[in-house]
């Protein structure tokens, strides 16, 4: 397995031009790609634009933030109704500020178009992203946001939902600290290619939907004009579909808890604005959960109900925070200190793990299979977390390939990190069924090449998404 010295927010930055569509490129070098951007010395183009997709520039002749901006609206000419605006800047443990641009047409955001900057000292160092020139896009509208709404949840047909249950609203308010915050979606017009390869852009309502029964939570897009479903990008990450998990297998270990008068809770407040892990009691309702407590602060609660693998999990996301702040200065997920959540009994025989775009989830199993709480697998959950405020790789095909390598090559980092004497290259093996093999992808039925051996085709499993995952795991 070979192993780069990149910085952890570079790493995850250059992969923001991935997404669910497969294109093809040419690369031009030296005086080729300087007469295509002046001081250029590596430009790599898409077939299906005549934006870069990816420009080096040569030391000493790199090109200044006002410059680039001058050449991006020459090229992009807003009066056809194209513009890039940019949305966030991120600084780097290494001072690369990386400034990332999101395109429009006409005010609505194409879906999944991002263009970022990478600037050191007021100098460009490079330029990589996924934007367009000229696309046939239409701005008709017939449905009205609530009829989109009606038609996404007629497809999801759930029997209940998260703003239907006052507990969760409740909750969700306190957590984002937002008195008028609501699961209940909100329609949001934009620009989606539902073809891989294509350029058949629709105009469709894009909502976030968290059904609680049965679980489910996507980002889902309706078409504007016709009520078509064009696509569900999923939020819900799990493991792995036929995954488990451990019980207390870390053996003793120190953790962190407050003294509330007297008994102790799974939280702490001294890793960015805290980590708290809490019971579910084997129900699916956040609002309802509650505090695991102890009485002495030692923490050896094995019982029927298992309740020993919270502090896997509590324990986990400590290591999960310590290891992303002390080896890249990252604190937390959104790098401002997010609050790591972890909800531990979720269901009756629950035999997965899941990351749903705010906390961290994990079911106590079925069968021969144990709680999903292993040190790799929590690592590997908090990682999505930290993808979905970083490169946002959707999570579908290669894009979501990506987005599972990424947390297991994260979540075997931290296992490294927290048990180095016990890691391995391999996911899960802990819970008593080896889910992946990083080193040697072949043995559990995974690619270790693109398009190799193993490589799953078709819709499935969100496109392959947990078995082509072994092609970026083993390099």
């Amino acid at each position: 397995m070979k192993i780069f010295n990149l910085t952890f927010c570079g790493i995850v930055i250059l992969l923001a031009i991935c997404c669910s569509h497969t294109t093809y490129s040419q690369t031009y070098y030296g005086k080729e790609a300087a007469a295509l951007i002046p001081g250029a010395e590596l430009v790599r183009m898409k077939t299906n634009s005549k934006i870069p997709e990816f420009a080096r520039f040569k030391k000493g002749q790199e090109i200044e933030l006002d410059f680039f901006e001058t050449w991006i609206h020459k090229i992009l000419k807003p009066a056809n109704g194209f513009t890039l605006e940019l949305q966030k800047t991120e600084t780097d443990n290494l001072g690369f500020k990386h400034h990332q641009y999101r395109q429009f047409y006409k005010g609505i955001p194409i879906e999944w178009t991002r263009y970022t900057v990478h600037e050191l000292y007021g100098k460009i160092r490079s330029i990589n992203g996924s934007v367009f020139k000229t696309l046939n896009l239409k701005t008709a509208i017939v449905l009205s946001g609530e009829e989109a709404i009606g038609l996404a949840l007629d497809h999801i047909k759930a029997t209940s939902y998260k703003w239907e249950m006052p507990e969760e609203e409740a909750l969700l308010k306190r957590q984002t600290n937002n008195p008028r915050a609501s699961y209940y979606p909100q329609p949001e017009l934009v620009y989606i290619c539902p073809e891989t390869n294509g350029r058949n852009y629709r105009l469709a309502y894009k909502f976030n939907i968290y059904a609680d029964e049965p679980l489910y939570r996507a980002d889902i897009y309706v078409d504007a004009v016709d009520g078509n479903i064009l696509f569900e990008n999923n939020k819900i990450h799990i493991a792995d579909v036929t995954g488990t998990a451990v019980t207390a297998y870390s053996g003793t270990q120190t953790i962190i808890t407050d003294d509330n008068g007297g008994t102790y809770r799974l939280r702490e407040a001294s890793r960015g604005n805290g980590i708290e892990t809490y019971d579910l009691n084997q129900g699916s309702n956040y609002g309802n959960a509650v505090d695991f407590t102890d009485n002495d602060n030692f923490w050896n609660n094995v019982n029927g109900n298992q309740d020993e693998v919270a502090t896997d999990a509590h324990w986990g996301a400590e290591m999960t925070y310590d290891y992303f702040f002390n080896n890249y200065g990252r604190n937390s997920l959104d790098d401002n200190g997010m609050a790591l959540l972890s909800y531990v009994h979720y269901n009756s025989g629950y035999s997965n793990a899941f990351w749903d775009g705010q906390r961290m989830t994990y079911g106590d199993g079925s069968g021969n299979y144990n709680p999903f709480t292993a040190l790799d697998i929590t690592g590997h959950e908090v990682t999505h977390g930290l993808t979905d405020f970083t490169a946002d790789l959707v999570y579908s095909y290669e894009s979501g390939a990506l987005n599972e390598s990424f947390s297991d090559i994260f979540g075997t980092s931290v296992e490294f990190y927290g048990k180095p004497s016990q890691a391995n290259w391999f996911m899960g093996e802990d819970i008593g069924v080896t889910l992946r093999s990083m080193s040697n992808p072949n043995t559990y039925g995974d690619p270790d090449t693109y398009q190799g051996t193993n490589w799953a085709t078709g819709t499935g499993d969100n496109g392959g998404v947990h078995t082509n995952s072994g092609v970026q795991n083993f390099w």
